[in-house]
């Protein structure tokens, strides 16, 4: 875990070396349904989020974002809050881009819940692949977890675009994730996107197709 905690802790002081040159850019948005990675972060229920993201010509990038969340289920309401902070570099090597970032995700209302993850996202031939790894977990089984997904993109129209994604929790030392994939199809038209969402049934998750609609902008 000292390990883990210094390379997060070099990202962030990387980054806020070379704010002074940084842009800032805001965003905001809502959904009818907040997932990641095929798990509701609502149970179902509307999200509203926003954030702060600060980039350089270095490369370096990084940011806030916040979301209301609800990990309650159908008999137990269990409203809170999600807060991310980041940080990055992105380049790319020849036809190859990537990204490497640090992000620590703080939930208010559930001791017990905040990890942080190195995600690792690549780029070629107009696919998008990558992983994330669990650097440090207030929940042990959960520290060491291994995600990895791949995804296109798909220009259908001028307007409207469509994107698949596939991820998976690998190996068995996912903790509550053991298991856990999931396949999203995305159609967006401008700032709009309608989602439609399969999962497996691990980890407790529900595998009922989901479809939920979404909205975001930048200023």
């Amino acid at each position: 875990m000292k390990t883990s905690k210094l390379v997060l802790a070099a990202l962030f002081s990387s980054l806020f070396a070379g704010t002074a040159s940084a842009a800032v850019e805001g965003n905001v948005g809502v959904t009818s349904n907040y997932m990641w990675r095929g798990m509701s972060q609502t149970n179902g229920g509307a999200a509203v989020s926003g954030g702060l993201d600060w980039s350089g010509e270095s490369g370096w990038s990084g940011g806030v974002w916040a979301s209301n969340i609800n990990w309650g289920s159908n008999e137990v309401d269990a409203p809170g809050s999600e807060f991310d902070l980041y940080a990055g570099y992105s380049s790319s090597f020849g036809a190859l881009d990537y990204s490497v970032t640090g992000i620590y995700y703080v939930y208010s209302q559930y001791d017990g819940s905040d990890f942080s993850e190195l995600l690792v996202d690549l780029s070629y031939a107009g696919v998008d692949f990558g992983f994330g790894y669990t650097l440090t977990a207030e929940t042990d089984s959960q520290e060491g977890d291994l995600y990895y997904y791949v995804g296109k993109s798909f220009e259908l129209t001028d307007e409207l675009g469509a994107g698949v994604t596939f991820g998976q929790y690998a190996g068995d030392e996912a903790g509550e994730y053991e298991g856990h994939s999931f396949f999203q199809v995305d159609v967006t038209k401008g700032d709009f996107t309608l989602s439609a969402a399969k999962s497996n049934d691990k980890g407790g998750y529900t595998d009922d197709l989901q479809f939920f609609a979404s909205w975001g902008t930048t200023f």
